[in-house]
């Protein structure tokens, strides 16, 4: 869900901006079945992967045998010469690994999941956006066919997502035999023209109407099943009911919701008097129609009459509304986007800038990239390098390499040049060099085991470092990050101290980040709570209940049981007042006992005092003879 996500996100900066977008899907043909071992350990090679890891690929990979069975009869076993098992969660990521220098040609508009790839354009017009992604779709076919990669035609999807007023859509012509038409229309006359990408539907505007309403149908569906399953004296108990609907209704409902819930107010990119203000993300509708589902599963999961409020369901249940389930999710996105590395750059480069400024005159720090890229000329690699005396450029360098080499080279050749050529200029003997890269993969292979590919570039910078006592620090993408300073001698004198140093220890932590969290979360179901709590009748106000997203203790009742709590709870039930309000004219309003039926009735009926004591009696009578 995080590359649609990532998608949404340009395609709403670039509505933010009046442009258009097109997008373009691929499909590997026979991905998994057509995989080479020995080209992807190749390729696993030149990534820097370490060696123990290559030698368990290709073990898994090797010696695979299949057969077919049909009933109780076997075909002979055949040995595989290539691809990779599709039930294996491996699988997929060792395909993504296979594609990745496909991907790596262009990771600011390329990406994909597995075998399935995708690429898009920002334009000023959806022609400027074909004419573009038509070329890239030709160097891809291009690359695969050169790498013994097929892409199912028939699979090529494409589809223009724009906010102005027209319904052009422009066809692009790859070849004279293949053309990738527009999704312009979709079956039947009721759903909303549409794209499906990683199982999200993507429409043109972007509304996500297609998307919610395939969910809604599908999750509908086993929540009405589940409500078939038990009525209010027979069937499963409440609590597996309810596992069952947290389990396949609400990730079936509220699938992709990272990307299309954005929360109910958001901040206006619009002109005018708007600019800046929080306005409504018009959400409401669609909540709407997944709340009904949820009610729905709700009623099949309680023994409850189906005029029981909504409300006392969902708390009585355990479960979300739609609303509430929805801001959990973001939450929950929110804090995972927040433990990820090098998340906010801006904090990142003014740490690193602290730290940079603060170095003594004659300290020299020595910066290092790689770049891999293509063009219709081919294939380029090359390194550069600019080095520091304080905070004064004293010399830079770049160059290229040959073209049977990814990035991974570039970087680790770039910083061997760089260190080299500083090692070069005038010194003192007090003077420190850094190493600043933006790979861990390089700093890794520079400071432990040179990896097989440039091997000779790492060898080289080990005996450098060694001897002139070289530091390296992760800089990443040249943004930079502050070096810790925690020492053995200084941990007392630090933890005494009311000072905090600036960097991490100033930062929040990830267990701190996820106490906010949680306080959110929390914070959105008891707020929900509040608001409508009130809605129930002071009967049910009465119990003074809180309200959990986790499983109340007597769903474990039976449902003759349960039944019989909840409608002392809600007053929804057999009783007199029920009855007389809803017109149930041909209703038993009575007691056999003759007493009319009231929610406290049970207690105080002569019928049922007489069966408890009876039970009690039994059940005594019972533990006395067995214990004898």
């Amino acid at each position: 869900m995080d590359l649609v996500s990532a998608f949404v996100h340009d395609v709403e900066c670039a509505f933010a901006r009046k442009r258009e977008v097109t997008l373009v899907t691929m499909d590997v043909q026979g991905a998994f079945d057509a995989l080479l071992p020995r080209r992807l350990l190749k390729r696993m090679q030149d990534q820097g992967w370490p060696v123990p890891l290559l030698k368990m690929i290709r073990s898994f990979l090797q010696e695979r045998k299949v057969m077919v069975r049909l009933e109780d009869a076997y075909t002979d076993e055949s040995r595989v010469q290539c691809g990779t098992p599709q039930g294996s969660p491996l699988s997929p990521v060792l395909y993504m690994l296979y594609l990745a220098e496909l991907l790596n040609q262009d990771q600011a508009l390329r990406f994909g999941y597995a075998d399935d790839i995708a690429l898009y354009r920002i334009g000023n017009t959806l022609e400027e956006n074909v004419t573009a992604i038509t070329q890239d779709v030709r160097r891809i076919e291009a690359w695969g066919l050169a790498n013994k990669v097929a892409f199912a035609p028939e699979k090529l999807e494409m589809m223009h997502f724009t906010r102005r007023r027209h319904a052009h859509a422009p066809e692009a012509v790859i070849s004279p035999t293949l053309t990738i038409q527009p999704t312009t229309s979709a079956p039947g006359d009721t759903k909303q023209p549409a794209l499906r990408w990683l199982g999200v539907w993507l429409d043109r505007k972007l509304t996500f109407k297609r998307h919610i309403a395939e969910r809604v149908e599908k999750a509908r569906k086993v929540a009405l099943h589940i409500k078939h399953l038990a009525n209010t004296v027979h069937g499963p108990p409440a609590a597996s009911l309810r596992k069952a609907t947290i389990t396949c209704v609400m990730p079936s409902l509220l699938y992709g919701a990272e990307a299309w819930y954005p929360g109910r107010t958001r901040l206006s990119t619009g002109g005018g008097h708007l600019r800046g203000t929080m306005v409504s993300t018009r959400m409401g509708s669609r909540i709407a129609k997944a709340d009904k589902v949820i009610n729905l599963a709700t009623k099949g999961v309680l023994p409850v009459w189906r005029t029981t409020p909504i409300v006392a369901n969902l708390r009585d249940a355990g479960l979300p509304p739609c609303e509430v389930a929805l801001e959990h999710i973001r939450i929950n996105m929110a804090l995972r986007l927040r433990r990820l590395d090098g998340i906010d750059k801006e904090m990142a480069a003014a740490s690193f800038n602290d730290w940079w400024n603060a170095l003594p005159p004659n300290t020299v720090t020595i910066f290092s990239d790689g770049s891999e890229s293509y063009d219709d000329a081919g294939k380029h690699v090359g390194y550069g390098y600019a080095i520091y005396q304080g905070q004064a450029l004293v010399a830079t360098g770049k160059g290229a390499i040959n073209t049977l080499s990814h990035v991974f080279d570039a970087e680790a050749i770039g910083a061997l040049k760089g260190l080299q050529k500083a090692l070069t200029l005038p010194s003192n003997a007090d003077t420190q060099r850094w190493l600043c890269i933006d790979s861990t993969s390089v700093i890794w292979c520079k400071r432990a085991n040179a990896s097989d590919t440039s091997q000779w570039a790492f060898l080289e910078s080990h005996r450098l470092i060694d001897r002139h006592a070289v530091n390296i620090r992760w800089s990443p993408g040249h943004q930079g990050i502050t070096g810790n300073e925690a020492a053995d001698s200084l941990a007392d004198a630090g933890a005494k101290s009311d000072i905090v140093d600036p960097g991490p220890t100033a930062q929040p932590t990830i267990s701190g980040i996820g106490s906010i969290a949680r306080s959110l979360a929390h914070n959105v179901t008891s707020g929900w709570w509040r608001k409508n709590e009130p809605t129930l009748s002071g009967g049910y106000r009465k119990w003074q209940l809180d309200y959990a997203l986790k499983e109340p203790m007597e769903l474990k009742l039976s449902r003759p049981t349960l039944h019989r709590l909840l409608a002392l709870r809600s007053r929804h039930g057999d009783f007199e007042a029920y009855h007389k309000r809803f017109k149930h004219e041909d209703a038993e309003t009575h007691c056999p006992c003759g007493k009319a039926k009231t929610p406290e009735h049970l207690v105080f009926c002569e019928i049922s005092v007489r069966r408890f004591h009876s039970a009690r009696h039994n059940t005594l009578y019972d533990d006395t003879k067995a214990a004898s």
